[in-house]
C-alpha cells in the first residue's frame, strides 16, 4: 500500500521518495547556476571598478600634462618679454642691469629724489622694472607692502622678477601693457595671452 503526502509518496516500508526523479538533480543545477552567476558578477564588478580607477588615473595624468603645457606656454611668453626688454642681453646674477631715461628723469616724482639722483625712475633688471611698479603690483596681487629697497632687489632677482611678471601678465587684465616692448608687439602678445586664458578657462 502506498500513501501520497503532498508531492511525495511513501512506500509501504515508511520511506519517502521524490515524485519526480530529476528534482534533486534540478535543484543542484540551480544552486550551481546561481553560484556561478554570483561569482561571474563579482568578477565583472571588480573588472569595471579596476577600469574606472585606471580611467580616473589616466584623466589625472592627462590633466597634469595639460596644466604643465599651459605653464610652459606662460613661461614662453615671459621669456619673450624678458628678451624684448633686455635686448637679448644675458645678465648674470652678480650683475646689475638698469637703464636711464633722461626724459623720464624730468618728471616731478624723479626730481624729488634729490641726492639719490632719479633712481626711482630708472628701469631695473632684465624686465626693466620701475621700483614703484614692483611696489604697486606686490600690493595689488599679494596684498603686501614692500619698501623701495625690497622692490629694487626683487627687480634685480631674475627668478622673483619672472614670477612677478607671470602674475602681472596672466592674473591682471592688461598687465602686459606695462611693458613698452609688449605694446610694440601687441598682436603677438595679445594672441598668446588670450589663447592661454581660454585654455585655463576650459579646465
Amino acid at each position: 500500500m502506498k500513501t501520497t503526502i503532498g508531492t511525495y509518496k511513501r512506500k509501504s516500508n515508511g520511506q519517502f521518495k521524490a515524485k519526480h526523479k530529476g528534482f534533486v538533480k534540478f535543484l543542484v543545477l540551480i544552486i550551481v547556476f546561481l553560484t556561478t552567476l554570483f561569482i561571474g558578477l563579482q568578477i565583472v564588478t571588480s573588472k569595471v571598478e579596476m577600469e574606472t580607477i585606471e580611467i580616473e588615473q589616466a584623466q589625472d595624468v592627462s590633466m597634469e600634462r595639460f596644466e604643465k603645457h599651459i605653464e610652459k606656454l606662460k613661461n614662453d611668453v615671459v621669456a619673450q618679454l624678458k628678451k624684448d626688454e633686455s635686448g637679448g642681453i644675458n645678465i648674470g646674477d652678480g650683475d646689475i642691469f638698469y637703464t636711464h631715461d633722461p626724459q623720464r628723469a624730468k618728471r616731478p616724482i624723479c626730481k624729488k629724489i634729490g641726492g639719490l639722483r632719479d633712481i626711482m625712475c630708472d628701469s631695473w633688471g632684465n624686465f626693466q622694472y620701475k621700483i614703484t611698479t614692483v611696489q604697486y603690483y606686490y600690493q595689488k596681487l599679494y596684498d603686501k607692502s614692500i619698501t623701495q629697497k625690497e622692490a629694487l632687489l626683487i627687480a634685480l632677482d631674475d627668478k622673483k622678477a619672472e614670477e612677478l611678471t607671470k602674475d602681472i601678465v596672466f592674473k591682471h587684465v592688461g598687465g602686459v601693457w606695462e611693458w613698452t616692448s609688449a605694446q610694440n608687439k601687441k598682436d603677438w602678445y595679445n594672441m598668446r595671452i588670450t589663447f592661454i586664458r581660454e585654455l585655463e578657462a576650459s579646465i
